[in-house]
Order: structure tokens, then sequence, then C-alpha cells
């Protein structure tokens, strides 16, 4: 999950869309269905009609009664709640096929596509002007990249790695209109968790309005606490 940071925190989640067999698109993180429900094999090669009756499981691999969602239903839910949808895509599907989906189901709004690779944030840019995306911003080199890429700023929320970079690169990024990102999910987060949670404060003073993390409830109470 990420967190935003504002003066009242907001919830933006993270997903990962996989495709079947037979095209479906659904969300799922591994490639491979072992770990996270009761099916096996790899993602694209089951059918949708065979991983539509599996369960899932839970940390302590326990079985749930919830099931794996399709995409178009994450996308409904989304657009009924007002949410925000980071869509990460795995990469055995086309990033081209999941901007199309997303059109066809007018979440365009509720979408920030996160990329890899300049070549990709150019190609689905020029498919749709319209798309925000998640671009790799963690140095001058990539800044510099970014910003002959022919995307426009307003066109991007930057993600500056999962290492805290100097202020110096999020002030540059914010005098160009552009949120920046923090992938405090593993290291960053161990460390907040041992040495307290007003690291996060002091990330967020630094210039990150945007926390990719594992504890998105106690990244929400360091941010409000003393505001």
């Amino acid at each position: 999950m990420q967190y935003i940071k504002k003066h009242i925190p907001n919830a933006l989640f993270e997903i990962d869309v996989a495709k079947s067999k037979d095209g479906v698109l659904l969300l799922m993180h591994d490639n491979s269905l072992e770990r996270t429900s009761t099916g096996f094999g790899r993602v694209d090669q089951n059918s949708w009609k065979t991983m539509s009756q599996l369960k899932l499981k839970d940390d302590f691999d326990s079985i749930v009664e919830f099931k794996i969602p399709l995409f178009k239903d994450v996308l409904d839910w989304a657009k009924k709640e007002n949410a925000i949808l980071t869509v990460d895509i795995k990469r055995s599907v086309d990033p081209e096929d999941v901007l199309h989906f997303i059109e066809k189901n007018d979440a365009l709004k509720q979408s920030v596509i996160i990329t890899y690779s300049i070549k990709t944030a150019q190609k689905l840019y020029k498919l749709n002007p319209k798309v925000v995306l998640s671009v790799s911003i963690r140095n001058t080199e990539e800044f510099n990249r970014a910003a002959n890429s022919g995307i426009p700023w307003a066109n991007m929320v930057a993600f500056t790695g999962t290492m805290v970079s100097d202020s110096s690169l999020y002030n540059k990024l914010h005098k160009k209109g552009v949120m920046c990102m923090l992938g405090t999910l593993g290291n960053l987060d161990k460390r907040a968790a041992a040495k307290g949670e007003h690291l996060y404060r002091e990330w967020a003073k630094l210039g990150i309005d945007v926390f990719a993390t594992d504890r998105p409830l106690e990244t929400q109470k360091a941010l409000i606490t003393h505001q």
C-alpha cells in the first residue's frame, strides 16, 4: 500500500495485474499460484475458469474465503469509492493492453501506471496523453532523462527509489510540480520499526510526498502526529 503525505494522509492502493492463459486480466502478485492461493503452477499457464475457483491464503498460509479478483472488478470498486490505484504490471503482460483496458472501463482518473523504463512511459503517453505514469527518477541522470522524454511533468509521479536521496532531488522535482514517492517497503520500513516511526516524518520533511510501504497504519499515525 502507498501513503500520500498531506495535511490528512490519503491511501493509494498498489495492485499487480497479471493475465491468465486465456487472456483475462486479474490481480496476482506472484508469477505462480502456490504461495498466495490454493492453486498450482504459473498464473499465465492457468485458465481463468480454473483460477476463479481458487481461494486465497494469508501471510500465515491459512486459507481464507476470498478469491482472486478480476482487474475489472477492482477498477469498478475504485470508481465507486473514488480510490486511486497504482497499477504494477507483470512482465508477462503488455502495458499497452492494460492501458486499453483501463480506458475501456473509464478508469483513467483512478489509475497511475507504474513503468520501469522511459521507453515504456513514452509508449503509453503517446497512446494516451492523459495517462498518469509512475516514472523512476532516483538521481540527476534519471531526472534529465525524464526531462528530455517528451512526457510532460504533469503526467508523472516520481518513484525516487528505496533509499533516501539528497533533498536537492526532491526540490528539483517539486519545482516541476512532480510528487516524490519513496519505497520504504523493506529496509526503510524495518529501520522505522526498529528506531521509531518518527523517521517517516523526517523523510516527509525532506520532500517525500508518497510512501510505498508495508506499514500503512504506522505511516499514517506518524504523519498525522504533531501536525
